[in-house]
């Protein structure tokens, strides 16, 4: 009460623009008897109004910051929150520090500036009919003051505090993580350029060095092997970590071999572009080169007296020795169209398992096998003293010569059914842009074949593919080796394995050794960055910190934003354009207020209207 004394030598005095007689003071209705105040009201057009006008700063305000924020953070999650935290590589920009930086100053701005634009709708629903205040001292407390706790945020928007609780969250929906930023230097490199693609040695021993002992074919350098835009990279193990491994599952999806620094790269590189499927074949009508009665294009017949295992193997593949450089012939594609036309490797598989020489005591042998190829001979039998030989009714159906070779006495335990394997390979070589924030790449395109200098080099590099097929030659035993199966059973000079080689274990060896192949087309096999070169099509990256989603889901503070802008919107559009006293809660506002009071009560009694009713109407009113 001691306020509004204070404000009354200023408010008597302030009369309508428009010459009409002054209202009532509002010190007379807040010290005099309500019976009284009615007797002394002026005499005053019932109808007088006071100027009004429409105030557009603070609805401006509060409708552009409440939707700016909203925006900016929603470009901040999809920009920057997509990624996902597990990843292996987080590659990003310096200024999603600053990103992080400003949600910290946006609160406190963001806040300070909605608080401003609600103080214009206040002022605009205190004349709502629906918004009027009981009475001048409910005013007179709202005046000069915004509505900016969050307990008076709550009643405008139906008690929710959406503004605040979204802003909380934010902190919780994003966090900094260990990274990547680019750079924009030209990076120090691994591997093959265009130019260089023939100036090797020795590659394909070393491709089945590598290969027999199970090397882990890992990409190296920071180790990214890049793939399509489409596809899921979640569905292959060998991408959940740096550095990623050419995937060993039978399928490996499409992929650009390029070369390698010891952090991301981005921009135009050269490199190899392959896409190969190994299945396991399960009826000889799945073969394409090799059949029942085809002479194959490669055969072995392994028979190291010193183990327990015998093995025939038979290899077909679809290119001729005029189709195995990159001179133009390969598919280009990776459509229908190109893995119609790609290079087909088949390889089928009979074992044989006899006695050990020291006897089979004690040694647990799988010999299940599943599936097997159905429709195929057998080249092995077993004579009429238990020991084995060639089937010659086997090699003279194939149009070939029998096989005859000393059996000995060891004794046949078990002749297993044939196992096969097919692959589909589709290779080129050429550019693509990468993405280092995805580890994708894009718009490849095939280059003409490599330049091959015969004075530097004595034979030219054969394309992917034949590499693995010269590995796979001779190799029986080596398929457990490289695939790190277990150990094998030594007696004395005996050796002893457990197991057939399964279907899956020779998919795997496969694909082993077409991993390898890449590997050495690309990288020459060798890990270390002695040899390393400048590639100017290429910008580098450094350590740095990358924004990542946190624990609270982006899209729960999206929302909160999102229901507070469109609350803010909703205010304005239903109380900010309309006219009112003056822009905020002020003295003038709650001068008219005792105005309207005076009108009120004056008009009551000018219509008829019963004394005390009046009285009563006003003393509820008055404070």
């Amino acid at each position: 009460m001691s306020q509004l004394k204070s404000q009354t030598s200023d408010e008597e005095h302030l009369l309508p623009k428009d010459g009409s007689s002054p209202a009532i003071p509002l010190s007379t209705i807040s010290n005099k008897a309500a019976s009284n105040i009615v007797d002394e009201l002026p005499n005053t057009n019932p109808t007088s109004q006071p100027v009004t006008a429409r105030f557009l700063k603070h609805e401006i305000v509060l409708i552009l910051v409440p939707l700016t924020i909203t925006v900016y953070f929603i470009f901040t999650w999809q920009r920057y929150l997509t990624r996902d935290k597990d990843e292996p590589l987080k590659y990003g920009s310096e200024s999603e520090i600053w990103i992080n930086y400003s949600w910290f100053l946006i609160p406190v701005f963001g806040l300070g500036l909605a608080k401003y634009g609600i103080v214009g709708v206040e002022a605009a629903m205190i004349q709502s009919p629906n918004w009027q205040l009981p009475n001048t001292a409910a005013y007179l407390m709202h005046s000069d003051s915004s509505w900016n706790s969050p307990e008076e945020w709550g009643k405008i928007l139906v008690r929710c505090l959406f503004p605040f609780t979204a802003f909380t969250l934010v902190g919780l929906s994003y966090e900094l993580s260990d990274g990547f930023v680019h750079s924009p230097g030209a990076p120090m490199v691994i591997g093959h350029a265009w130019d260089n693609y023939h100036d090797r040695q020795d590659f394909e021993s070393a491709a089945a060095k590598a290969w027999e002992i199970g090397t882990h074919v890992q990409i190296p350098g920071i180790g990214v092997i890049y793939t399509p835009e489409y596809l899921q990279r979640r569905q292959y193990r060998a991408f959940d970590h740096l550095p990623n491994s050419v995937p060993l599952d039978g399928g490996n999806p499409e992929i650009f071999v390029a070369p390698q620094a010891q952090t991301p790269v981005a921009g135009n590189a050269w490199g190899l572009h392959a896409g190969y499927n190994c299945s396991v074949l399960a009826d000889a009508s799945e073969l394409t080169i090799l059949s029942p009665n085809s002479v194959s294009i490669f055969d072995t017949f392994s028979s190291p007296m010193s183990t327990n295992l015998r093995a025939y193997v038979e290899m077909g593949l679809s290119s001729s020795n005029a189709t195995t450089l990159y001179d133009g012939t390969e598919p280009s594609s990776f459509d229908t169209d190109g893995i119609s036309k790609a290079d087909i490797f088949e390889y089928l598989l009979w074992q044989i398992r006899l006695e050990g020489a020291y006897g089979d005591d004690g040694l647990l042998f799988n010999s299940t096998l599943e599936p097997t190829v159905k429709g195929l001979g057998q080249p092995f039998k077993q004579i009429a003293n238990g020991s084995y030989a060639a089937n010659d009714t086997f090699f003279i159906s194939k149009g070939k010569e029998p096989y005859h070779f000393p059996s000995g006495s060891i004794q046949v335990v078990s002749i297993a059914s044939p196992i096969g394997v097919q692959c589909r390979v589709v290779s080129a070589l050429g550019t693509a842009d990468l993405n280092p924030a995805r580890a994708t790449f894009q718009s490849f395109k095939r280059t003409p074949p490599p330049p091959f200098n015969q004075s530097r080099v004595e034979s030219e590099t054969p394309r992917f593919g034949n590499i693995a097929k010269k590995t796979m030659l001779n190799r029986y035993l080596e398929i457990f080796t490289s695939i790190n199966s277990p150990a094998r059973v030594t007696v004395s000079n005996s050796i002893s394995y457990r197991s057939f080689v399964q279907p899956q274990m020779l998919q795997r060896s496969i694909m082993m050794a077409y991993a390898m192949d890449a590997l050495q087309l690309m990288y020459d096999g060798t890990y270390s960055f002695e040899g390393a070169w400048v590639n100017t099509n290429l910008t580098s990256s450094s350590p740095g910190k990358v924004l990542t989603a946190g624990v609270v889901p982006p899209l729960v503070p999206a929302i909160g934003f999102g229901v507070w802008s469109f609350g803010s919107l909703l205010l304005v559009i239903f109380y900010g354009f309309r006219r009112r006293w003056s822009e905020s809660l002020d003295g003038s506002s709650v001068f008219w207020r005792g105005v309207e009071l005076a009108d009120e009560a004056k008009d009551g009694l000018a219509k008829g209207r019963d004394r005390d009713r009046v009285l009563r109407d006003l003393r509820g009113s008055v404070p």
